[in-house]
């Protein structure tokens, strides 16, 4: 199961939610921004103040409107009452409550609760937190239009909770952006127009209504219903849910059976299987990827100063390796990354990086390899390591390159699948407290077989390490965070049960023989109470509980005459004890009780001690006790009784004859010898049992050093597999990048090929790279002539420095410009520029080719009738003047010049009003032309008079007219061009007559 938050809260959060209200009542928080207000009308028209619910809207204001408008605009289209929310107010069901513009709402129980709103806050995530804080499964989120991604972490809360998330179907909002983010994150429950929303909210109210009434606290189903579902779902998507824990499972079950309005599980399951999505859908459910950049911030930093003072300073390799499981979108294992980069550049010391991220939810897997995450995660990532670590694209963050490529992400499930191997750092935070405890133990011990000695583990603030003490100790118990007290390569490895062997003895050494006979045999303390039980309910004599080997287990009343210690190595077996005369007869009743399994007796046994010779009886006989699992037997010695009166003693006849004498002693001779020689045999039988207990030990001591290579490959498997699940890791990460190269390079052909602009690709060598079809009116290229030489090519322009040019800007780095002709007489713009990589390094050039051919022909027409309106201005008889708009002398014929006495120096440039010693700076003058410029007419034989000498005044009419640049569209817009010209015409009085118009008509018509 992808990662969560805390149980505590979680918990907190259903409490909270069950106690401010009356089972059925739900709190609805609705989020919108730009383009939000209609459909928030559309959906507050719709609301009744009968329905068990209360209503929360958060729109984005600038915090410095002062009051909101929203009440009063919302009061008139709802039947509910609707109010600013003010803090510390009582939530009433059918209110609708407004957040103020410059506030964050949240709750405090029953209580409204209202905070300052910072700069960087998200008030629409903000106040789905809150939602899911307080309510739990009884809460809906709604996100209307809006034009960035806020609500999207806190619908993600919501969603962890229970609750229910309403998207307004992107095709609806005016702006998508906010909807949109929800619905592509997967986390949208439902997508509907706004006009549609208040009916989902009553089916909601209505269900979680019917269920309050009959739920209690824990959400039960039958066993074998619940076998069937999860037999169709592992069906469906491969994943087995019957690890994880049965509440957990059963509340998403129940919000599914919610959200189709079912009642029974059994209709549910038919809806499984009748409908293949549903599984796919409930899969998802329970797979919320449900995670946020540095989760409790101090465990972070913790785990950061860990690294800085202790780890990474005494690490002695280059390589760090981490593994994030349950990584969801991968929020958190780009938190490890970011501040594993800090802790690197802080102690200098800098590793190959290697964090294998997994997950089994395949679209969360997908989300994370792209690295974008909306701009509300400022909430979580300080602005410093947004701007170190991230780049801002379009209400976007996308994690920059270096920290990108530290992170291997791939699917695994961590419970079936091998783990990864000799890692540096764990982190698996708020995914084994949806185990039970045996899958629980599972997953650690794959932690601890995987981690390097002093490895750290990061777990959840609600979970723990168990019964794996002493495989961990605590750096920090608030964080839970462990350091590893082995490493893979000298600790044992805890396994479940269907783990066959175990790697390493607790010391780090493999297990011997010797030592796991031992154990084997031994018996506990309860095993000893039960022995001493059973000698005394037989009220034995002088007793021994041994096993099949003669190994003592306990030693009953005493036993000196018997038995006397070995010489050497303390040994507690009692045929090596025994004294002489015992031995065999234990050795040899021992085994026929074995055998048989049934009481054997010897009597008159003749037991030699300190010299002198006692008869014991000895009875063997098996004995059973549930307090150990070996074959034991109880030995007992009793002395036999002295012979009775009457019995016959040899040594006391006196009265028998020579010949019997001699016979008696024969046999007596006889009996010492046959003694002597069944002594010898069996020292000789003991000595050759003593070889093949040699040889047996020797024989287990192959077998455990078998069994120790058993191991060993075995461990060489894991660790293939480990490599092997890293290689497939590596490709589906390969085969991702391989992808999206190949859209890129799909998408620069077809650039190259669709423009018109012809363009020639050169590396430093200046050999041809790539270029584009429009090239061809330029060079004769072919697909064969990629890689060689520029110079080899024939040039179709007038033109061969391309060479020299290039080699030019490959070493000055600056683009050059210029303009060359083709053979076809075809004019040309080319532009030399250096070819940059995406680091900043110089691979080349690029040679484009823009047509400029209608320019230049453009331009020669201009000059032309340049030079023609010049000609007519200059053999003009009558002063002419060309002004710009601001009344500045552009130019004057020569008859002005003469006219006025002044030099060309002193006019071109000047105002007309200032030129010709002020003679033309009449006031009704400059106003007549300056309404020229913005009336745009003409001015005719405008009358004035001017004064050229102290003696002499002249009447003069002006003639002059507006002259505006024109393109085929019409006339150009002032911006293209700085000025406009305005020709003045000045005619004397006496000189006035009808074919004066004729002069100046084809003037005017060359401007």
């Amino acid at each position: 199961m992808t990662e969560k938050k805390r149980t505590g809260e979680t918990k907190k959060g259903k409490k909270a939610g069950r106690s401010t209200f009356p089972a059925g009542v739900l709190y609805v928080g609705i989020g919108a921004s730009a383009g939000g207000l209609e459909p928030l009308f559309q959906i507050v028209e719709q609301l009744s103040p009968d329905d068990p619910c209360a209503y929360f809207i958060v729109q984005h204001q600038s915090m410095e409107t002062g009051e909101s408008l929203l009440p009063s605009l919302l009061a008139k289209r709802t039947d509910c009452s609707v109010e600013l929310a003010d803090d510390g107010a009582r939530i009433m069901p059918g209110v609708i409550y407004i957040a103020p513009p410059d506030k964050l709402l949240s709750f405090n129980g029953i209580l409204i609760s209202l905070s300052i709103q910072e700069a960087r806050t998200m008030p629409i995530d903000h106040l789905f937190r809150s939602l899911a804080e307080n309510a739990g499964g009884h809460c809906i989120a709604i996100i209307l239009s809006g034009s960035n991604t806020d609500g999207t972490l806190g619908s993600r809360a919501v969603k962890e909770h229970g609750g229910v998330i309403i998207a307004q179907d992107p095709d609806t909002a005016e702006y998508k952006t906010m909807p949109q983010s929800v619905v592509d994150t997967g986390l949208a429950d439902l997508m509907a127009a706004p006009s549609a929303i208040p009916n989902h909210i009553r089916d909601y109210v209505n269900t979680v209504s019917q269920r309050d009434a009959s739920e209690t606290d824990t959400i039960a189903f039958s066993q074998s219903q619940r076998n069937t579902l999860f037999s169709l779902v592992k069906n469906r998507v491969g994943h087995d849910f019957q690890p994880y824990k049965e509440n957990t499972i059963n509340r998403r079950i129940q919000r599914r059976m919610d959200f189709h309005k079912i009642e029974r599980l059994k209709d549910y399951i038919t809806l499984v299987k009748s409908d293949p999505n549903e599984a796919n859908e409930l899969f998802k459910d329970m797979l919320i990827s449900v995670t946020n950049f540095f989760r409790d911030p101090a465990c972070f930093e913790t785990l950061k100063q860990t690294l800085v003072k202790q780890y990474l300073p005494r690490k002695n390799s280059a390589e760090f390796r981490a593994w994030v499981p349950g990584c969801a979108t991968g929020e958190e294992a780009y938190s490890l990354a970011i501040i594993l980069a800090e802790a690197m550049d802080e102690t200098g010391v800098h590793c190959d990086v290697s964090i294998y991220a997994t997950d089994v939810d395949t679209e969360a897997i997908a989300r994370a390899r792209k690295g974008v995450f909306p701009e509300n995660i400022e909430a979580d990532v300080s602005e410093q390591r947004l701007r170190r670590f991230f780049s801002h694209q379009s209400n976007e963050y996308r994690i920059k390159q270096k920290i990108r490529d530290m992170i291997i992400f791939a699917e695994q499930n961590v419970r079936q699948d091998p783990p990864f191997y000799r890692l540096d750092t764990i982190i698996c935070r708020n995914l084994l407290m949806y185990f039970k405890p045996e899958a629980q133990q599972k997953v650690m011990s794959h932690f601890c077989y995987a981690m390097k000695k002093n490895g750290l583990l990061m777990l959840g603030t609600s979970e723990s390490i168990g019964s794996l003490a002493e495989c961990l100790h605590p750096v920090d118990a608030s964080c839970r965070l462990y350091m590893a007290k082995r490493g893979i390569e000298d600790h044992e490895r805890y396994t479940d049960s269907h783990t066959s062997q175990r790697l390493f003895s607790l010391t780090g050494a493999p297990a011997g023989g010797y030592a796991r006979r031992r154990q084997e045999d031994s018996v506990g303390e309860s095993g000893i109470r039960s022995m001493e039980r059973i000698l005394l309910n037989l009220a034995t004599p002088p007793s021994l509980i041994v096993n099949r080997n003669g190994d003592i287990h306990y030693i009953h009343g005493r036993t000196g005459k018997l038995l006397e210690p070995v010489q050497g190595r303390p040994d507690s077996n009692v045929l090596r004890m025994a004294r002489e005369g015992l031995r065999m007869h234990l050795s040899t009743l021992l085994g026929e009780c074995a055998h048989t399994n049934q009481k054997q007796t010897r009597r008159n046994v003749r037991v030699r001690t300190n010299g002198d010779e006692t008869l014991f009886d000895i009875a063997i006989q098996p004995v059973k006790s549930d307090q150990f699992d070996v074959q034991a037997f109880l030995i007992s010695f009793e002395e036999s009784p002295p012979p009775r009166e009457g019995e016959l003693d040899i040594e006391n006849i006196q009265n028998i004859s020579g010949q019997a004498r001699n016979r008696i002693t024969a046999l007596e001779s006889e009996l010492q010898e046959c003694r002597e020689s069944m002594r010898v045999m069996t020292e000789e039988h003991e000595a050759a049992n003593e070889e093949l207990k040699s040889s047996n030990e020797e024989l287990q001591s192959t077998n455990e050093e078998l069994k120790s290579t058993v191991e060993e490959l075995e461990t060489a498997k894991e660790e293939v597999q480990s490599i092997n699940e890293e290689q497939s890791t590596l490709n589906d990460e390969l085969q991702a990048k391989n992808d999206e190269l190949q859209r890129i390079s799909n998408d620069l052909d077809n650039i190259l090929v669709s423009t018109d602009i012809a363009t020639l690709f050169l590396d430093n060598d200046l050999t041809i790279k790539r270029y584009t079809p429009a090239i061809s009116e330029m060079m004769s290229l072919r697909e064969s002539d990629l890689g060689r030489p520029v110079t080899d090519i024939a040039m179709k322009l007038e033109y061969t420095a391309l060479a020299v040019d290039s080699s030019s800007v490959l070493q000055n780095l600056d683009s050059l410009t210029k303009e060359v002709q083709n053979e076809a007489g075809s004019w040309f713009q080319m532009r030399i520029r250096p070819y940059k990589t995406s680091d900043n390094r110089i691979d080349g050039v690029v040679v484009t080719f823009n047509d400029i051919t209608r320019l230049k022909k453009s331009e020669q027409v201009a000059q032309t009738a340049q030079n023609l309106a010049e000609s007519i201005i200059d053999i003009a008889s009558e002063p002419l003047l060309v002004l710009d708009e601001k009344m500045v002398i552009q130019t004057a014929n020569r008859a002005f010049l003469e006219t006025f006495e002044v030099s060309e120096k002193n006019s071109i440039g000047k105002s007309i009003f200032d030129a010709v010693h002020g003679r033309l700076d009449q006031p009704e003058l400059q106003k007549a032309l300056e309404s020229l410029v913005t009336e745009k007419h003409v001015l005719w034989e405008y009358p004035i008079k001017v004064e050229l000498k102290p003696s002499r005044t002249m009447r003069l009419h002006i003639n002059a007219k507006y002259v505006p640049f024109s393109t085929q569209e019409g006339e150009a817009p002032a911006s293209c061009f700085p000025s406009r010209p305005l020709l003045l015409w000045i005619v004397s009085v006496p000189n006035l007559h009808p074919k004066t118009d004729l002069l100046l008509s084809p003037v005017l018509d060359v401007f």
